[in-house]
This record gives C-alpha cells, sequence and structure tokens, in this order.
C-alpha cells in the first residue's frame, strides 16, 4: 500500500483488493504501510473493507495480515509480533520493525502459520545504514519458521523485503524460499523484485505453484508497488 495516498484513494484501493481476494477464493493477504499517524485512515479502510469480504484482520506497526473466516477453524486463531528494531532509529521516521504472524488450524492442511515484515530501505548490502537491522529481521523470521513450521505445521510469509531477490538471497540463508526463486520467474513489483511470497524450506508437503505480479494494466491501484499473487499446492494432512 502507500501511506502517503489519499483517504479516498486508501478506501478504494483496500475496497478492490478485498474484493478480487473474495472473488477468487484467496486465503490470506498480507501487506504494508498501513503504520504510525498519517496511516490511521488506511487502517480502517483496510479493515473495513476485511470485515465486509470474510476475512479476519490484524495489524501491528505497519504490516497487516488477512485470513478468509471460512478457513481458520474456530478457538484457533493466534497473532503475535516479533520486534527487531524500534521505530526512528537512525536518520529515516518509520514505525516498529518486526514480523506480525498469525496462525489458525484448517481442516483441510492441517495448523497453518502466516507472516508479514517491512525491510528497511538503505539496508541492501554489508556498509548501509540499515543493514544489520535488515539482518536481524531475517534471522528472527528463521527463528520464527523453525518453531512454526515444526513438524507437520506450515508455515508462509510475504512481505516488501527493500531487497533485489533476482540477484540478491532476501532471507540471507535463512530457511525460506520465495516463490519468484522456487519458480525461477523474478518480476518488477514496482521497485524492481523486492516483494515476496514465500515458504518454509521444512515444509515438504509445499511446492509453489505460481507467482505473477500484476501491474497497473492489469489490476490499477494507486500505490507506488504493484499487487503480487502466488500460490502453492499442499499436501493434504494425513
Amino acid at each position: 500500500m502507500q501511506f502517503a495516498d489519499s483517504a479516498k484513494q486508501k478506501q478504494a484501493d483496500a475496497a478492490k483488493i478485498f474484493g478480487r481476494a473474495k472473488s477468487r477464493g484467496v486465503h490470506w493477504i498480507t501487506g504494508t504501510e498501513a503504520g504510525m499517524a498519517k496511516s490511521a485512515d488506511l487502517r480502517k479502510a483496510l479493515g473495513k473493507a476485511a470485515d465486509a469480504t470474510d476475512y479476519r484482520f490484524t495489524v501491528q506497526s505497519d504490516v497487516w495480515i488477512a485470513v478468509r473466516k471460512d478457513l481458520i477453524l474456530p478457538g484457533t486463531w493466534k497473532r503475535g509480533f516479533i520486534q527487531t528494531l524500534e521505530a526512528s532509529t537512525g536518520s529515516q521516521t518509520f514505525s516498529d520493525r518486526g514480523i506480525l504472524w498469525a496462525q489458525f488450524d484448517t481442516a483441510e492442511v492441517g495448523l497453518v502459520s502466516v507472516g508479514c515484515s517491512h525491510y528497511m530501505t538503505n539496508g541492501r548490502k554489508p556498509g548501509d545504514e540499515y543493514y544489520q537491522a535488515n539482518t536481524k529481521l531475517t534471522r528472527a523470521i528463521g527463528e520464527w519458521g523453525k518453531v512454526h513450521g515444526k513438524g507437520a505445521q506450515l508455515c508462509f510469509y510475504g512481505g516488501d523485503a527493500n531487497i533485489v531477490d533476482r540477484t540478491d538471497d532476501v532471507f540471507r540463508g535463512k530457511p525460506f524460499t520465495t516463490l519468484a526463486d522456487e519458480l525461477k520467474d523474478w518480476e518488477n513489483s514496482g521497485h524492481g523484485s523486492i516483494d515476496i511470497i514465500a515458504s518454509y524450506d521444512a515444509d515438504r508437503r509445499v511446492k509453489g505453484k505460481y507467482w505473477r505480479v500484476l501491474d497497473d494494466s492489469e489490476f490499477h491501484l494507486n500505490t507506488d508497488h504493484y499487487a503480487c499473487e502466488g500460490g502453492f499446492t499442499v499436501t493434504r494432512k494425513t
């Protein structure tokens, strides 16, 4: 999303995104830019659109997750936030950085966890101001995956990596693989191949099926990033 858009633009984008998700039966959505005071109207628009389309919505800092309500078995919903960087540390102004996650049990594939985070800009290579901050975040993502992807549990991740997936390892050696890497299909999501959907490497029941970036000619939004969609095949729980 884009926090600096007008309230009208945010409302339009939120309604469009959730409308498409509902029509396609999308299981969950992850996103960014919903933090700080300027994003209050975006949080409201996202929450309203999620509720209108039967998605359960959770948000913390500037990251958010929405999961289709009928996918979640009653009484199994959990969520949390693992902070890795305090807000506005250094030269930039930003919300706390970390991993927002949601966990829920399903009838078909068992326990599923979905994580989302927003890497810092100016953190791609050693010497960049936020290189260590992004490295700390990737380590936390890896540890989160090991906990929530243990055994038969399934673990997925989506986010704005602010690191070019086509040329770099956005997880810096941690046990997640992006769909673009798995399918060898890197696309520009607005600022290069920096927006990602990924699965935990130990989830042997999971295989990447498709990955696509919808540019403005396919799915116009007011944001500076394009919407990204991905799919996996998952073997049923036994």
